[in-house]
């Protein structure tokens, strides 16, 4: 009996008999059948082949299963009563892009700053203050995807990031802020309801909210970047490691 991990790692390729599975993405346990015949164990680096007589018996994924679920758009920023239709695209086993809207169970973490219902559609409610988040959900075949829904008590007009420029040695982080002013002049911590992104990885990384690691000398711009109904606002800093 031969233990494998993650069952939606593991791929059937039926045309060559062949059942493969990638120890680099272990995720869960799973087992073989204690039926299943094989011909053939051969451990090749971290991929385990197995040579099947007389197929898997369910327990490896087809090229066509779906192995991920994405959802769009990301980090949005609405006003009250304004309405947004999301969606979600499904990644399979073998790498194909697929529409999963027929598929798919959308959630909202909080009904009080945005509902949304079986189709996708959002609609903003409320913010408590100046700004609330919800939790946007979709579920797809046992696959999921969220996002932020980003509900401001007037229009976000700006956005800024700072420090707007920052020099740190290889090897140390660095927090870096993300501030909205609304159509009312107020200010809002927003860093982490932005996208963040790095122009090089190499130089430097940064997390989803905002922290950057320095990785090798060079330089890099680190952009925040808001997505609004009408559009988008981003704000960058430039980032020295040295």
């Amino acid at each position: 009996m031969l233990n494998i991990s993650s069952r939606r790692y593991c791929t059937l390729f039926a045309k060559k008999g062949v059942c493969t599975c990638d120890f680099a993405e272990r995720r869960t346990t799973g087992e073989i059948v204690p039926n299943m015949r094989t011909s053939k164990i051969a451990l090749i680096t971290a991929t385990v082949i197995l040579t099947v007589a007389t197929g898997c018996n369910g327990f490896f994924l087809s090229e066509n299963d779906l192995d991920s679920v994405s959802i769009s758009p990301t980090n949005v920023f609405l006003d009250p009563g304004v309405t947004l239709q999301f969606y979600v695209t499904g990644t399979t086993v073998g790498g194909d892009s697929v529409d999963e809207s027929a598929n798919a169970t959308w959630t909202s973490s909080n009904a009080q700053v945005a509902t949304i219902d079986s189709s996708g559609l959002l609609t903003a409610i409320s913010s408590e203050g100046t700004v609330s988040a919800t939790t946007v959900k979709v579920t797809a075949k046992g696959q999921s995807s969220s996002t932020n829904a980003v509900v401001t008590s007037a229009a976000l007009s700006s956005l800024t990031v700072t420090p707007s420029t920052a020099t740190i040695a290889a090897g140390y982080s660095r927090q870096l802020l993300a501030t909205g002013t609304l159509s009312t002049n107020a200010s809002v911590s927003i860093t982490n309801y932005v996208t963040w992104s790095s122009s090089d990885t190499s130089v430097a990384t940064v997390s989803s909210t905002g922290k950057v690691t320095a990785v090798t000398s060079g330089s890099a711009t680190i952009t925040a970047t808001a997505t609004l109904v009408s559009g988008t606002l981003t704000s960058s800093t430039t980032l020295t490691v040295s």
